[in-house]
Parts: structure tokens; C-alpha cells; sequence
């Protein structure tokens, strides 16, 4: 039988969230036991509490305890029909019409009100519900349990602890276990419980956790300064839970794993408050802030070996410092520039390409991008260095002092080098040697002040006599996170509604109005919620806090906070 199990629960909204859980069973078991199909907890409620079978195409109810209702009626068997409501244990259950593909359909809604120490009785059978009775058998079965259950495994548990080797026959400690591992744990573990259980009688600790995920960090971050928090660090099995057939249980997703601390603003004694939020709406969530690339203070943004810093900044006075002269607004201008070997006109994707990871895009290089446009060509077949000052300062001397000394070479041409018009370059009559560094000076100069490299870098003249030792070009620093500890992918973004393509780009970047390099093209939070919200409706896509931030911060210092807060 393939069944469909749809959980449903209550949100933090008393909006109706829901998980679909797809089985394949002969029949369909439920109880309190691990190893029922649909596990209930609750005091009323047996290890094996009731089984539905399908017979002749319909599904039938067999109960095998007491308390449970089909439609208001107590019944031990009946058959059941689309929109039958089962209850048992105060949990709800509702018959669905199957979808395709499947023989039955079944909605679930736990009981709100289950006692958490009904979890540790849930598997408890008083003595006067079975056909024992306080006599010789009784007791004798009750040795043998104890025997089989406990005394033999921990026999075998503390031969291993204690470096012995155990019979095969002997049973393990996995004859207490509750219920299944994930699938990763399952592997990582070969199935042995004293991998996670390093101490008997002792549940499992962040050390043993931490074997494996050392590189997790805490989600309040006590190294370096330090930040106090409301409550201690919560133990990793208090929220990751493990032994439970439904793995949703594992990695909490609600809303409230969050809200619940941040709801309230936070002054930390580090630098960087934690704002109030709710979730994801208008007046709800903090306006986004931005993290930025910064020199260290007392260096010149233009000097070399300078130290850069992460520095967060609010999205309304971000300013990029990226050392760079670029216009988008420009290079998107059909009038003014085209696509090499045709009239059509630049795109996004031109210069922007995807990574394989859908989130960020390829770091734009002079190399991969803007030669195929920009050349570096001053003479057919002679082409200026990238990034190399002073060598490119030699190959124009040699040039010219050659151009004069000899048969003269072809002269340089200008290919798609913006800006590209200057005064004409001087007369010279003197010797060739002496003209040829004369004209190679006023080549350098435009370079270096007029054209060429000064076209797009911050170049800085410090004067020296030396040419090779005169102009120094400021390093580019380009920010490729804009977001500390945030998720995006662009991949899922590149169609909105009825845009793509480049309209789909502009929607939320608007470069078709940007003049400047020091403009940060990220939209603030109104921009998304244009599209999201904290719950789905006919016109947004769901945003919960998982969707954007991880509960464990990636393992980078905290930057410093810029502006107000």
C-alpha cells in the first residue's frame, strides 16, 4: 500500500502548516511504538494501538485498543470513506481522497495538548491491560525481560568499554534504541551507539557532537570580544533531535527557533546590536545592512599593502571604495556601446555570469571580461601588461626609443580605449634616444593621467623622477558578499513573474540608473516584499528565517558597525 501521511499543524499565526510524508507498507500501523507507521503519543495510547488495511480497494480500521472513534461512533472495524474522521488519544485523523498514485491518503493533526512525560510513558504497559496477572509466571517473565532486555546487552556494553571482545550472539545496545537514526548519522555511526552514548545512563553531550561537526560554531560567539546573551547555548540534541521516523523533527525550521530571542532588541557588548523582529513584513523585520570592504584607517585607500576590513553599513549611505571609474548606465546605453561584432546592445549577463553554486556571480577580471571590449593594444601586434605599472612603463620606452632610433614601427592604434582623445604628442628634433624618451613620457602620462589605465582605476602621481616608480594604480577591492551570514540565490530570482532576462535583473538592481562605481546596487527590504512575506498568499512566496540565515554563523570574525545602528 503507498500512502500519503500529511501532517498539519498550527503556526506561530494560526496559519495551517503542512508536511507530506510518503510510505509503502503492507498495512499501516498505528501507535506509540517507534516502529508504527503513524506514531501517536499519548497516555490512552498502545504501542500498537489500531491497523488500517486495504481491502478490495478500500480502506478498513481494525482497532486493537480502546478509545477510538470513527465519526463521534467507538468502533473495533469498520471501513472507512473519504472525509471518515478518526480519533484516538485526543490526535485527529481525516480520510482524504488519494491523489494519483497513491492508495491512501490520510491528514494528521497531533494532539496540541500532549504532556511531555507522556513521551517517557508512552511505552509503559501497566500490569492489569495485559492477561498477567502478580503470580509466579508474571514474575518469571518479568526476570526474563530484564534478562534479555537489559542484563545481556549491558554485558555486552561493558565488554566493549572495557576493551574486551563480546560473542556475536551476545545482543548490543541497539535493542534499546527508540527508534531509527538519520541516514548520515546511520552511516558516520556503522550502527554502534557508544559512538554518540560515550557514557552509560547519560544522554549524549555536545562533545560527542562535536567529534564529527567540529567546525560549527556556537550561535552566540564567545570568541574574541565578548557577547552576552540572554540564555546559555542551548545543547545541539535539545533542538536536533534524532530517533524519530519523521526526520522533520531533526532540523527545526519554525520560525519561532528565532524569534523567540530576537523578538526583543539586543545591546550586546560587542559592536554590533541585534535588532527586534518578528518576521518577514513591513515594520517587522530590520532594514538590511549591507557589509562592505574598507581600508584599515591611517592607509591611503590608493597606497599599496593596504589591509582591508569588513565593515557593515546601513543600505541607505553604503558607498562602495572599490579604487574603480565605472558607469553602468553607460555601458548599458545602446548609443554608446555595443556588443563586439555587432549593434546589439550589452546585457547583464555580459559581464555577469552565474556560478555553479546559483548564489554568487564569477569575479569580473580585465582578463575574462573587459579585454574582449578594452584592448591593451598600443601597437599592431604590441599589447600593455594588466596590473603591471612599471613593466608596462618599459615596454613604452622601449618602443619609442626604438621607433626613433630605426626604421619606424607602425603606430599605436586606438581600439575601444574610453576615454581616447588627448593633445597631439610633442615635436621633437634632438637626438633619437632623447626624443623617443620624450615621446615615450608623454605616452605614459596619457596612460597614466589621460586615457588608458586612468580610464577606469584611481591612479595616484606621487612625483618620483623615475617613470617605472611614478604612478602607482590603486588596488580593486570588489565586495562579493554583500550580506554577513545571509543566503540568496540568484539562480532562484532570475525569472519574477512575467520578467527574465535583463528586465528581471533591473527589476531589483537598477544599474540602468547608476553613473557611479561607488553606488551599491542593492534594493532595501521593501524591494522584497514586493514578492515575500512570512506566509504564502496567492501573490508572495513564503519566507521563513531559515530561508535567508543559518543558526550557525559562519566562522568569521564579527565586522564592525558603520554609521547608526
Amino acid at each position: 500500500m503507498n500512502a500519503l501521511l500529511r501532517y498539519v499543524r498550527d503556526g506561530l499565526d494560526g496559519q495551517p502548516e503542512t508536511t507530506d510524508v510518503e510510505v509503502q507498507v503492507e498495512e499501516l500501523t498505528v501507535g506509540s511504538a517507534s516502529r508504527a507507521t503513524l506514531q501517536l503519543i499519548g497516555r490512552d495510547l498502545r504501542p500498537e494501538h489500531a491497523v488500517l488495511r486495504l481491502r478490495n480497494g478500500r480502506l478498513w480500521l481494525t482497532a486493537s485498543g480502546p478509545a477510538i472513534e470513527v465519526n463521534g461512533s467507538a468502533v473495533e472495524s469498520a471501513p472507512l470513506a473519504t472525509d471518515d474522521l478518526i480519533v484516538m488519544g485526543g490526535h485527529r485523523i481525516r480520510v482524504l481522497d488519494p491523489p494519483s498514485g497513491f492508495d491512501a491518503a490520510l491528514e494528521v493533526r497531533l494532539d496540541p495538548d500532549v504532556n511531555p512525560s507522556d513521551f517517557e510513558t508512552a511505552f509503559t504497559t501497566a500490569l492489569g491491560r495485559t492477561r498477567l496477572s502478580k503470580r509466579a509466571p508474571a514474575w518469571l517473565l518479568l526476570g526474563m525481560v530484564l534478562a534479555l532486555g537489559m542484563g545481556l546487552p549491558l554485558t555486552n556494553v561493558l565488554l566493549r568499554h572495557t576493551g574486551g571482545h563480546p560473542p556475536a550472539w551476545l545482543p548490543g545496545d541497539a535493542v534499546w534504541s527508540t527508534g531509527p537514526l538519520i541516514p548520515t548519522h546511520e552511516l558516520a555511526s556503522h550502527g554502534q551507539c557508544s559512538v554518540c552514548h560515550a557514557t552509560l545512563f547519560e544522554r549524549v553531550t555536545d562533545k560527542s557532537c562535536r567529534k564529527c561537526h567540529d567546525h560549527e560554531q556556537d550561535h552566540v560567539r564567545l570568541d574574541g570580544e565578548q557577547h552576552a546573551a540572554a540564555e546559555p547555548t542551548p545543547r545541539c540534541a535539545g533542538c536536533h533531535r534524532e530517533h524519530y521516523a519523521d526526520t522533520m523533527h531533526f532540523v527545526p525550521r519554525a520560525d519561532s527557533l528565532c524569534t523567540d530571542c530576537h523578538r526583543q532588541p539586543k545591546a550586546l557588548t560587542g559592536r554590533r546590536p541585534i535588532a527586534g523582529v518578528t518576521s518577514f513584513a513591513k515594520d517587522r523585520h530590520p532594514e538590511f545592512i549591507l557589509k562592505l570592504l574598507r581600508p584599515e584607517p591611517g592607509s591611503g585607500a590608493s597606497a599599496g599593502g593596504v589591509t582591508w576590513r569588513d565593515a557593515l553599513v546601513p543600505i541607505g549611505s553604503a558607498q562602495e571604495q572599490s579604487n574603480l571609474s565605472f558607469s553602468h548606465v553607460q555601458h548599458l546605453d545602446p548609443a554608446k556601446v555595443t556588443r563586439v561584432g555587432g549593434d546589439a546592445p550589452l546585457g547583464c549577463a555580459d559581464c555577469h555570469t552565474l556560478s555553479v553554486d546559483g548564489a554568487h556571480f564569477q569575479p569580473i577580471t580585465m582578463l575574462g571580461k573587459c579585454l574582449s571590449c578594452h584592448s591593451l593594444e598600443f601597437a599592431r601586434g604590441r599589447q600593455l601588461p594588466h596590473g603591471q605599472t612599471a613593466e608596462a612603463v618599459t615596454i613604452l620606452e622601449d618602443f619609442y626609443v626604438r621607433n626613433f632610433s630605426g626604421p619606424p614601427l607602425p603606430e599605436p592604434q586606438r581600439v575601444r580605449r574610453l576615454p581616447d582623445r588627448g593633445a597631439p604628442p610633442p615635436a621633437c628634433t634632438g637626438k633619437p634616444y632623447d626624443c623617443g624618451m620624450v615621446r615615450a613620457r608623454f605616452e605614459v602620462e596619457n596612460q597614466f593621467k589621460v586615457r588608458g589605465c586612468a580610464g577606469c582605476h584611481t591612479v595616484e602621481d606621487t612625483g618620483a623622477a623615475s617613470l617605472a616608480d611614478r604612478f602607482r594604480v590603486a588596488p580593486v577591492r570588489l565586495a562579493t558578499d554583500y550580506f554577513h551570514s545571509v543566503r540568496f540565490y540568484h539562480r532562484d530570482h532570475v525569472v519574477q513573474r512575467e520578467l527574465t532576462g535583463d528586465r528581471a535583473c533591473l527589476s531589483c538592481h537598477h544599474a540602468d540608473r547608476s553613473q557611479r562605481s561607488s553606488d551599491v546596487l542593492i534594493p532595501p527590504i521593501a524591494k522584497c516584499l514586493e514578492c515575500h512575506a512570512s506566509q504564502a498568499t496567492a501573490d508572495k512566496v513564503a519566507l521563513r528565517c531559515t530561508s535567508c540565515h543559518a543558526y550557525h554563523p559562519v566562522p568569521a570574525g564579527l565586522p564592525a558597525l558603520e554609521g547608526p545602528s
